[in-house]
Formats: C-alpha cells, structure tokens, sequence
C-alpha cells in the first residue's frame, strides 16, 4: 500500500511541476522519444501490444483458476 501512495504522491507533484514549467515537461518528453524511427516506431508497437496483452494474461488466469475450481 506504500508503494502505491508513493508512486501516487511522484505521479501528483509531476503534474504540478509540469503545469508551473511546460519547458520542463517538453524536455521530460523529449527524453522519451528514442531518436532511431525505427526504435521510436518498435516503441509505439509495444505501446499499443503491452496493455492488451497485460489483460488477455490477467484474464486467462482467471479463466485457469475458474477452470481448476
């Protein structure tokens, strides 16, 4: 539980920082973004495959477990 009020509490002043300095954020982002297309393209892929694997996983434990039971 501690460790998700502190990612919660970095998370709330990051935002505030953000919205008292947006050159701060712009350069938050830009470290983000690989410079290689091809790595920033392979980036986004994963981006988009990751969550909806992440919950096709979640979900098929649940289906094992109701399976078992």
């Amino acid at each position: 539980m501690a460790a998700l009020l502190g990612f919660a509490e970095v998370g709330m002043t990051m935002t505030a920082h953000a919205q008292t300095d947006p050159q701060w954020m712009r350069a938050m982002k830009a470290r983000g973004v690989p410079a290689d297309p091809r790595r920033a393209k392979l980036r986004a892929a994963l981006k988009d495959w990751v969550g909806t694997s992440w919950f096709g996983g979640v979900g098929l434990v649940f289906v094992i477990a109701q399976i078992r039971n």
